[in-house]
């Protein structure tokens, strides 16, 4: 039985492989800014993506600025400038070392901007809100101390932003 399903599932995985162009394929990895990483299922930019071990290098960063950033309970509102225009454009928070042990626990984060390839040269503005509760359960989770955590978000700049996220 499991040979069986096995193999329909390597049939239906070689159909689906067949049958997908290289643009929609792109653009599926584009739109999870994962480009070199099979990321299981959708992500969902709303909240902060917990992917503990990933090399930060992976997510796509296009350039863009932070013109304001602030906590308002479990959401991350920030505010983004970049240059484009012609094109849908992707922001995700990502987690990819978190709980290291200090006081307070920190977690290192980063901004990942997917302009898919937008040169088009209009000055635009996103606000942004992202839910960093996935975050906060996780950490209340394993951890029976603390009310707080050392946000380090790395951004398109290089730069890190610090931030007291206090539950």
């Amino acid at each position: 039985m499991k040979l069986v399903i096995a193999s329909v599932m390597i049939a239906l995985s070689l159909y689906y492989l067949s049958c997908e162009s290289k643009n929609d394929k792109e653009e599926r990895l584009n739109n999870i800014l994962f480009p070199s990483l099979d990321f299981p299922g959708e992500l969902d930019c709303g909240e902060v993506i917990l992917a503990n071990g990933i090399d930060p290098n992976y997510p796509v960063m296009d350039p863009y600025k932070i013109k304001s950033i602030e906590l308002n309970g479990d959401i991350l509102n920030i505010e983004t400038e970049y240059s484009g225009g012609c094109k849908e454009h992707s922001f995700c928070l990502i987690a990819w070392s978190y709980f290291l042990e200090s006081y307070p626990v920190q977690v290192n984060l980063l901004l990942s901007h997917n302009a898919n390839d937008d040169f088009c040269d209009a000055v635009l503005t996103s606000q942004l809100s992202i839910e960093l509760s996935p975050l906060k359960n996780k950490y209340t989770k394993y951890y029976e101390a603390g009310d707080s955590l050392l946000l380090n978000i790395k951004i398109s700049s290089g730069d890190d932003i610090s931030l007291l996220y206090k539950f």
